[in-house]
């Protein structure tokens, strides 16, 4: 079976919010991490690679198996800690194009998914958490009493 007659699966529709988040993304890829002017934008490659990110692949495309299904914030939680380790390595490599540049952050990105996932899951957990606990009304607004007085000498009185 020729792959001109395989069915694509639809293309993904993104929330406005998503597309934020991506833009988001891009625009700190371009000025943080390669340092690129006002006219400089990210080609599609190095585009198509971060978009992969988000799905465990090395580069976003429909004719592979998705590895992975990560939330866009995870993807930027992990481009972010992997700044330093790419600025610190890539100063004595010498890429010859941007999508090598990228493919590289990518690959130090793709090694702290998981571990930025894991803390995302524990941080969505723990707000879960927190809007269930009801607060009695006795205690909001309740003020702390000391049980005795403290005790302040005479000659350290001025020093505070």
């Amino acid at each position: 079976m020729s792959q001109s007659k395989l069915k694509q699966p639809p293309k993904r529709k993104y929330s406005e919010e998503e597309k934020a988040l991506w833009r988001k993304i891009f625009l700190f890829v371009e000025k943080d991490i390669l340092h690129y002017d006002n006219n400089q934008r990210l080609q599609k490659q190095a585009v198509l690679r971060l978009k992969g990110l988000q799905n465990g692949k090395v580069i976003a495309n429909n004719k592979t198996k998705d590895n992975g299904e990560y939330p866009l914030e995870v993807v930027y939680g992990a481009i972010v800690l992997s700044k330093d380790g790419y600025l610190k390595f890539s100063e004595n490599k010498d890429f010859k194009t941007e999508s090598n540049a990228v493919a590289y952050l990518c690959a130090i990105a793709a090694s702290k998914l998981n571990m930025v996932y894991d803390a995302w899951k524990t941080k969505k957990h723990t707000e879960e958490i927190t809007k269930k606990i009801i607060y009695d009304e006795k205690h909001i607004g309740a003020k702390y009493k000391p049980k005795a007085s403290r005790y302040i000498s005479e000659t350290s009185k001025d020093l505070w």
